[in-house]
């Protein structure tokens, strides 16, 4: 299959746009960085992704920038925006100005992302702007359209103008974890993020869990996040869990636990929320649907996996055991050309795979020999 192209401008070349109130912040800078961070982090999920330039120091035009996606789904252009208030605080994303191919759709979904990330006062937004022709007005998004695309964006990371979003913007640590939360709602868009057969070791797996609230000081009847909280100890139930920074799966991820059966660690957990926990090391939330506690199974007979294969063309996977559950992925597969699946936890009707990739309904299942 032909992988699905990504074309990335860093939107600035040399050193170009420095902020007046963070002198060390130059928006060429940034977005070189950030840029380069998404093309790896796309790669993974298995896009094929070109630039606009292969240096920082290389000039080139709008137009020609935007042309460079032709054959590609997507072209976006990062950068940072400016104004002459230094309170303004929020991101843009510029798409389509006649929403061709519903292109507002992503372009929500990463306005609310890169705000939820950066932290930014305002809630992200979209917007178009068109030119006295009646067609784009930037000439990068001119050029991509006249590739052929539909989806293509600028993506203004708030506002270098303001202190705090500079600052923010300035920390690599920052903008890898924006790249990491962009990316993965670009993969999940084109069905690339938890639409896998389910493979031991495989990286980049969803979580599984329901889609968390930001976290917040909330105690509630149970304990969670009150001070009396009595840690436990976990192991994790599939070979690959992601770490993220906060309890759900809207939140980056900060890292993975990979172990096979029968060399398990144990964890520490010290706080619980929205079915997450948090891990005594700070390295950052686990979904607890992938996590024994330690004697939780005593006396209980231990499920044993078992293979299954679909008995469907395509059958999705969703984050927990029922269709009230967000869709994680699907598994598409034809007649004669099926994969096995290994089924770790049953309940009302649905198996939860082994991968971690999610829940599937084991009515549109047969049992593999």
């Amino acid at each position: 299959m032909e992988k699905k192209r990504i074309c990335i401008d860093a939107g600035h070349y040399g050193k170009y746009n420095r902020s007046p109130v963070v002198p060390s912040y130059y928006e060429s800078d940034m977005v070189w960085k950030l840029h380069l961070m998404q093309k790896e982090i796309l790669e993974g999920y298995g896009f094929e992704v070109i630039l606009t330039r292969a240096k920082q120091g290389t000039d080139k035009k709008l137009y020609n920038r935007g042309l460079a996606a032709k054959g590609c789904v997507l072209f976006i252009s990062d950068h940072s925006n400016a104004c002459g208030t230094e309170g303004v605080d929020y991101p843009v994303v510029y798409r389509a100005y006649d929403n061709a191919g519903d292109s507002n759709r992503l372009a929500l979904e990463l306005a609310g992302t890169i705000a939820s990330v950066m932290g930014t006062s305002k809630p992200g937004r979209t917007a178009t702007r068109r030119g006295s022709s009646g067609g784009e007005y930037y000439g990068v998004l001119r050029g991509a359209r006249d590739a052929g695309l539909t989806d293509y964006y600028i993506l203004e990371h708030s506002f270098h103008t303001n202190t705090r979003a500079a600052m923010w913007l300035l920390d690599d640590g920052n903008l890898r974890r924006l790249a990491e939360a962009e990316c993965l709602v670009i993969a999940r868009h084109y069905g690339m993020a938890g639409d896998v057969p389910e493979e031991p070791g495989s990286a980049g797996m969803p979580d599984g869990a329901v889609p968390g609230q930001a976290a917040d000081s909330t105690v509630d009847s149970n304990g969670k996040n009150d001070g009396s909280m009595i840690p436990f100890l976990v192991t994790t139930t599939c070979e690959v869990l992601n770490i993220r920074t906060g309890p759900g799966t809207g939140y980056p991820v900060a890292g993975q636990i990979s172990e096979v059966v029968g060399k398990k660690n144990k964890y520490t957990v010290v706080e619980e929320k929205d079915g997450w926990g948090r891990l005594k090391s700070g390295a950052g939330w686990i979904s607890l649907a992938y996590a024994e506690k330690e004697g939780e199974a005593a006396g209980a007979p231990a499920f044993i996996p078992y293979l299954v294969t679909t008995t469907c063309e395509v059958l999705n996977i969703r984050t927990g055991p029922g269709t009230s559950y967000p869709v994680a992925g699907r598994i598409s597969e034809a007649a004669g050309r099926k994969n096995t699946y290994t089924i770790v936890e049953e309940k009302d009707g649905w198996g939860r795979l082994k991968s971690g990739a999610g829940w599937i309904k084991l009515s549109h299942t047969g049992r593999a020999s």
